[in-house]
């Protein structure tokens, strides 16, 4: 084994949204999910984190990092914001958390 470390690190994921279909209409994403049958409305803010996360898994502080250069917020209130809109998302099945190894 090499020197290197590794430990678990909870990030956040997003599955199947290769298969959602979705359209902007102003400042709202409108998703339609083909296996469930079911549309969900998405703010900009929640849209841009489920955008992300589908590129790759992230940690929250990848997210609050994101976050803060697109948002005026303070931080308090960039971190109470993003967990609710992560609880959101992942209650309405479009992401979850893994654990995954990081090296250091």
């Amino acid at each position: 084994m090499d020197s290197a470390s590794s430990d678990l690190q909870l990030q956040w994921v997003c599955s199947g949204f290769k298969d959602l279909l979705y359209r902007c209409w102003e400042d709202e994403y409108f998703l339609f999910s083909p296996s469930t049958g079911h549309t969900h409305v998405l703010n900009q803010f929640s849209w841009d984190i489920l955008s992300i996360c589908a590129e790759r898994p992230r940690s929250e502080v990848d997210l609050l990092e994101f976050c803060a250069g697109a948002s005026g917020e303070d931080q308090e209130t960039l971190v109470e914001s993003l967990d609710i809109h992560l609880d959101h998302l992942a209650q309405l099945g479009f992401i979850e958390t893994v654990e995954i190894h990081a090296l250091h």
